[in-house]
């Protein structure tokens, strides 16, 4: 993958934010017009093609994605949509989501990244009510090359800290963390690194619902 700017994180579209989410998109600021029938593909290609203030159509329910200080829509030597950020203050931001979803279960994040840089706390992800606010935090820890899963219950009360040493600076990979409920009431986790296992354990850790 072609880097863009130092201290660039960048990740391909379809496997983090709209992992689990069907992209259907128009720009709120033209036509107002929403795609309901269209392909994910389309809906890329608007994305890239009218760069921010769009709608994300996630199963019905209109949500706003905006990219805020540079942060862009690129494509890669493959022809793939990413998200590029500077690693300074570059961000992506997503309204909130439906009430109706519950993570009382668990829940399934992936993506696929390349860092070129180690910056302090570089977040890939950030779900939460607000800066230590319930946050489920998926990143680098600190300045190192540890992939970080953090879960926050309430302001700064961490429930679930897990870290390891995998992040290849240049190297894009791909990422699924599993935190899910199973029989006995407790959470099994799971880190996958381009479809190999890297650590599992089980926690009894709830987590709180985010909106």
């Amino acid at each position: 993958m072609k880097k863009i700017k130092s201290n660039l994180i960048a990740f391909t579209i379809g496997a983090i934010i709209f992992g689990s989410i069907g992209v259907f998109a128009t720009n709120i600021l033209a036509s107002n017009v929403k795609y309901n029938d269209t392909t994910v593909q389309e809906a890329l290609d608007d994305l890239y093609t009218k760069k921010n203030n769009v709608n994300v159509w996630n199963n019905g329910n209109p949500l706003n994605l905006t990219l805020y200080n540079g942060c862009e829509i690129k494509k890669d030597a493959s022809n793939n949509y990413y998200l590029s950020f500077d690693g300074t203050n570059d961000y992506a931001e997503l309204d909130t989501l439906p009430a109706t979803i519950n993570w009382a279960n668990g829940f399934t994040i992936e993506l696929t990244a390349e860092w070129d840089a180690f910056n302090n706390w570089s977040h890939a992800l950030d779900f939460g009510n607000g800066s230590e606010s319930d946050n489920i935090l998926v990143g680098n820890y600190q300045t190192g090359n540890n992939i970080l899963l953090m879960i926050l219950n309430g302001k700064s009360q961490e429930t679930y800290n897990f870290r390891t040493a995998t992040l290849v600076i240049g190297e894009k990979n791909n990422y699924k963390i599993k935190y899910l409920k199973n029989e006995s009431g407790t959470f099994d986790v799971e880190i996958i690194k381009d479809n190999i296992s890297i650590f599992t354990t089980t926690t009894s850790n709830t987590v709180r619902n985010i909106e």
